[in-house]
Protein backbone atom coordinates (compact mmCIF):
# COMPACT_ATOMS: atom_id res chain seq x y z
CA UNK A 1 0.00 0.00 0.00
CA UNK A 2 1.19 3.55 -0.70
CA UNK A 3 0.80 4.68 2.99
CA UNK A 4 3.19 1.96 4.07
CA UNK A 5 5.88 3.05 1.31
CA UNK A 6 5.47 6.98 2.46
CA UNK A 7 6.07 5.16 6.66
CA UNK A 8 8.90 3.46 5.02
CA UNK A 9 10.40 6.39 3.85
CA UNK A 10 9.65 8.61 6.43
CA UNK A 11 11.58 6.36 9.23
CA UNK A 12 14.59 6.11 6.65
CA UNK A 13 14.93 9.70 6.12
CA UNK A 14 15.27 10.19 9.85
CA UNK A 15 17.72 7.20 10.56
CA UNK A 16 19.71 8.56 7.37
CA UNK A 17 19.70 11.77 8.35
CA UNK A 18 22.45 12.39 11.19
CA UNK A 19 21.25 15.90 12.36
CA UNK A 20 18.44 18.68 12.28
CA UNK A 21 19.36 22.34 12.05
CA UNK A 22 18.07 24.22 14.95
CA UNK A 23 15.04 21.04 14.38
CA UNK A 24 14.04 22.65 11.34
CA UNK A 25 14.86 20.55 8.47
CA UNK A 26 17.62 18.66 6.81
CA UNK A 27 19.21 21.99 5.05
CA UNK A 28 20.97 24.44 7.22
CA UNK A 29 18.10 27.06 6.39
CA UNK A 30 15.99 29.55 8.86
CA UNK A 31 12.01 29.16 8.45
CA UNK A 32 11.84 32.98 9.25
CA UNK A 33 14.44 35.65 10.77
CA UNK A 34 12.53 38.30 11.76
CA UNK A 35 15.58 40.38 11.78
CA UNK A 36 16.39 39.43 8.13
CA UNK A 37 13.02 38.56 6.45
CA UNK A 38 10.03 40.65 8.29
CA UNK A 39 6.64 39.38 7.60
CA UNK A 40 5.31 41.86 5.01
CA UNK A 41 2.01 43.66 6.51
CA UNK A 42 0.77 43.96 2.52
CA UNK A 43 -2.27 42.16 1.86
CA UNK A 44 -0.52 41.78 -1.55
CA UNK A 45 2.33 39.91 -0.72
CA UNK A 46 1.12 37.36 2.87
CA UNK A 47 -1.05 34.51 2.21
CA UNK A 48 -2.36 32.68 5.00
CA UNK A 49 -3.24 29.20 2.91
CA UNK A 50 -6.15 28.12 6.02
CA UNK A 51 -6.77 24.74 5.69
CA UNK A 52 -9.42 24.05 7.84
CA UNK A 53 -9.87 22.84 10.96
CA UNK A 54 -6.25 23.30 11.89
CA UNK A 55 -6.36 26.72 14.21
CA UNK A 56 -6.12 29.67 11.26
CA UNK A 57 -8.93 31.10 13.01
CA UNK A 58 -6.32 31.12 16.10
CA UNK A 59 -3.89 32.70 13.73
CA UNK A 60 -6.14 35.62 12.25
CA UNK A 61 -7.78 36.44 15.77
CA UNK A 62 -3.50 36.91 17.24
CA UNK A 63 -2.86 39.06 14.27
CA UNK A 64 -6.00 41.26 14.61
CA UNK A 65 -5.27 41.87 18.51
CA UNK A 66 -1.43 42.34 17.89
CA UNK A 67 -2.15 44.57 15.20
CA UNK A 68 -5.56 46.32 13.61
CA UNK A 69 -4.20 47.28 11.15
CA UNK A 70 -1.95 43.93 9.80
CA UNK A 71 -3.22 42.97 6.51
CA UNK A 72 -3.22 39.11 5.10
CA UNK A 73 -4.83 37.65 2.25
CA UNK A 74 -6.39 34.36 2.99
CA UNK A 75 -7.14 31.56 1.01
CA UNK A 76 -10.01 29.47 2.49
CA UNK A 77 -12.21 26.99 0.78
CA UNK A 78 -10.53 27.10 -2.29
CA UNK A 79 -7.31 26.25 -4.07
CA UNK A 80 -4.36 28.73 -3.29
CA UNK A 81 -2.74 30.26 -7.03
CA UNK A 82 0.69 30.40 -7.07
CA UNK A 83 2.05 34.21 -7.52
CA UNK A 84 5.78 34.66 -7.58
CA UNK A 85 5.71 38.02 -5.85
CA UNK A 86 4.03 36.73 -2.72
CA UNK A 87 5.07 34.97 -0.08
CA UNK A 88 2.82 32.24 2.01
CA UNK A 89 1.99 30.85 5.46
CA UNK A 90 0.56 27.68 5.78
CA UNK A 91 -1.71 26.36 9.06
CA UNK A 92 -1.66 22.35 8.80
CA UNK A 93 -2.14 19.59 10.98
CA UNK A 94 -2.01 15.75 11.74
CA UNK A 95 -4.56 14.76 9.08
CA UNK A 96 -6.42 11.94 10.69
CA UNK A 97 -6.88 14.48 13.48
CA UNK A 98 -7.70 16.94 11.07
CA UNK A 99 -10.52 15.04 9.45
CA UNK A 100 -12.28 14.20 13.52
CA UNK A 101 -12.50 16.79 13.90
CA UNK A 102 -14.34 18.27 10.42
CA UNK A 103 -16.52 15.16 10.78
CA UNK A 104 -17.12 15.93 14.45
CA UNK A 105 -17.87 20.01 14.10
CA UNK A 106 -19.81 19.23 11.09
CA UNK A 107 -22.00 17.13 12.88
CA UNK A 108 -22.37 19.44 15.75
CA UNK A 109 -23.72 22.17 13.35
CA UNK A 110 -25.93 20.29 11.52
CA UNK A 111 -27.59 17.35 13.08
CA UNK A 112 -26.80 18.41 16.51
CA UNK A 113 -28.38 22.30 16.21
CA UNK A 114 -29.05 22.11 12.97
CA UNK A 115 -27.53 25.39 11.92
CA UNK A 116 -26.74 23.98 8.59
CA UNK A 117 -29.25 21.46 7.84
CA UNK A 118 -30.73 23.32 5.22
CA UNK A 119 -27.53 24.66 3.78
CA UNK A 120 -25.83 20.75 3.62
CA UNK A 121 -28.87 18.74 3.45
CA UNK A 122 -27.06 16.08 1.52
CA UNK A 123 -24.04 16.01 4.42
CA UNK A 124 -26.87 15.81 7.26
CA UNK A 125 -28.15 12.56 5.76
CA UNK A 126 -23.95 11.25 5.70
CA UNK A 127 -23.68 12.30 9.40
CA UNK A 128 -26.90 10.81 10.45
CA UNK A 129 -26.15 7.47 8.57
CA UNK A 130 -23.15 6.76 9.59
CA UNK A 131 -23.14 8.91 13.09
CA UNK A 132 -19.38 8.53 13.76
CA UNK A 133 -15.80 9.20 11.43
CA UNK A 134 -15.00 5.81 12.55
CA UNK A 135 -18.35 3.94 11.34
CA UNK A 136 -17.46 5.75 8.36
CA UNK A 137 -13.67 5.14 8.28
CA UNK A 138 -14.28 1.49 8.40
CA UNK A 139 -16.05 1.55 5.27
CA UNK A 140 -13.88 3.32 3.15
CA UNK A 141 -12.31 0.20 1.80
CA UNK A 142 -13.02 -3.37 1.51
CA UNK A 143 -10.16 -6.15 1.68
CA UNK A 144 -8.31 -3.20 0.59
CA UNK A 145 -10.36 -1.68 -2.33
CA UNK A 146 -11.97 1.51 -2.08
CA UNK A 147 -15.45 1.53 -2.02
CA UNK A 148 -16.21 4.71 -4.25
CA UNK A 149 -19.51 5.24 -2.62
CA UNK A 150 -18.19 6.06 0.92
CA UNK A 151 -15.47 8.10 -0.44
CA UNK A 152 -18.26 10.21 -2.36
CA UNK A 153 -19.80 10.51 1.21
CA UNK A 154 -17.15 11.90 2.87
CA UNK A 155 -16.34 14.43 0.52
CA UNK A 156 -20.27 15.78 0.88
CA UNK A 157 -18.95 16.75 4.93
CA UNK A 158 -17.57 20.15 4.70
CA UNK A 159 -14.23 20.31 5.08
CA UNK A 160 -13.33 16.64 4.78
CA UNK A 161 -13.29 17.29 1.01
CA UNK A 162 -10.99 20.03 1.47
CA UNK A 163 -8.29 18.19 3.11
CA UNK A 164 -4.83 19.38 3.05
CA UNK A 165 -3.44 17.92 -0.49
CA UNK A 166 -6.41 19.65 -1.53
CA UNK A 167 -5.31 22.93 -0.40
CA UNK A 168 -1.32 21.45 -1.53
CA UNK A 169 -0.90 18.96 -3.87
CA UNK A 170 -0.85 21.62 -6.77
CA UNK A 171 0.19 24.23 -5.33
CA UNK A 172 3.86 22.53 -3.77
CA UNK A 173 4.41 21.32 -7.39
CA UNK A 174 5.14 25.08 -8.06
CA UNK A 175 6.11 27.52 -5.46
CA UNK A 176 9.82 27.49 -4.65
CA UNK A 177 10.72 26.44 -0.51
CA UNK A 178 11.69 30.31 -0.28
CA UNK A 179 8.24 32.03 -0.56
CA UNK A 180 7.00 30.03 2.04
CA UNK A 181 7.64 31.30 5.23
CA UNK A 182 6.72 28.59 7.11
CA UNK A 183 3.90 26.33 8.35
CA UNK A 184 2.09 26.50 11.65
CA UNK A 185 1.67 23.00 12.80
CA UNK A 186 -1.61 22.58 15.50
CA UNK A 187 -0.11 20.09 17.15
CA UNK A 188 3.26 22.94 17.83
CA UNK A 189 1.16 26.01 17.30
CA UNK A 190 2.44 28.47 19.93
CA UNK A 191 6.06 27.26 19.08
CA UNK A 192 5.60 27.61 15.54
CA UNK A 193 3.85 31.09 15.75
CA UNK A 194 6.51 32.28 17.50
CA UNK A 195 9.32 31.51 15.33
CA UNK A 196 7.09 32.83 11.66
CA UNK A 197 5.80 36.05 13.41
CA UNK A 198 8.08 37.02 16.28
CA UNK A 199 5.74 37.01 19.12
CA UNK A 200 3.71 34.60 21.20
CA UNK A 201 0.02 33.90 20.86
CA UNK A 202 -1.77 33.94 24.18
CA UNK A 203 -5.18 32.36 23.20
CA UNK A 204 -5.24 29.28 21.51
CA UNK A 205 -8.81 27.64 21.28
CA UNK A 206 -8.12 23.59 20.24
CA UNK A 207 -11.17 21.92 19.31
CA UNK A 208 -12.78 22.47 22.55
CA UNK A 209 -16.66 23.32 20.64
CA UNK A 210 -17.03 19.81 19.85
CA UNK A 211 -14.85 18.31 22.63
CA UNK A 212 -18.16 16.20 23.56
CA UNK A 213 -18.24 13.88 20.36
CA UNK A 214 -16.26 10.80 20.64
CA UNK A 215 -12.83 10.70 18.73
CA UNK A 216 -11.75 7.31 19.34
CA UNK A 217 -10.94 4.98 16.36
CA UNK A 218 -10.72 1.55 15.82
CA UNK A 219 -6.91 0.13 14.17
CA UNK A 220 -9.04 -0.83 10.81
CA UNK A 221 -10.68 3.34 10.75
CA UNK A 222 -7.20 4.43 11.08
CA UNK A 223 -5.86 1.73 8.81
CA UNK A 224 -8.50 3.46 6.36
CA UNK A 225 -8.11 7.07 6.78
CA UNK A 226 -3.97 6.49 6.37
CA UNK A 227 -4.71 5.13 3.25
CA UNK A 228 -7.31 7.71 2.14
CA UNK A 229 -5.42 10.94 3.24
CA UNK A 230 -2.21 9.59 1.71
CA UNK A 231 -1.80 12.63 -0.01
CA UNK A 232 -2.06 14.69 2.57
CA UNK A 233 1.05 13.07 4.59
CA UNK A 234 2.63 13.39 1.33
CA UNK A 235 2.42 17.01 1.62
CA UNK A 236 3.73 17.11 4.85
CA UNK A 237 6.43 14.84 4.03
CA UNK A 238 7.34 17.10 1.11
CA UNK A 239 7.16 20.70 3.46
CA UNK A 240 9.32 18.73 5.85
CA UNK A 241 12.13 18.22 3.44
CA UNK A 242 12.20 21.85 2.58
CA UNK A 243 12.51 22.25 6.29
CA UNK A 244 9.28 24.01 6.71
CA UNK A 245 8.08 21.80 9.25
CA UNK A 246 10.38 20.68 12.38
CA UNK A 247 11.22 16.74 13.26
CA UNK A 248 8.63 17.31 16.72
CA UNK A 249 6.23 18.93 14.92
CA UNK A 250 6.36 16.18 11.75
CA UNK A 251 6.57 13.19 14.29
CA UNK A 252 3.06 14.14 16.04
CA UNK A 253 1.39 14.74 12.86
CA UNK A 254 2.29 11.01 12.08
Amino acid sequence: MRIFSLLILTCNIFSTVPAMVDGVGIKPQKILDMTDSEVPKKASQTILIHIGKCAGGSVTDALKKADSNYLLDIVHLQKPLYRKNCQYIIVARNPINRMISAFNWQYHRNVETGNERERFPLEYEVLTKYQSLNALAEALYTNGEPNLSVHEELKIIHHCKHDIAYYLKEFLQVCPPEQILGVIMQENFKEDFLRIFGFECTKFEHDNKNSSRDKTLTELARQNLMLYLYEDYEALLHLYLIGKISKTAFIKAL
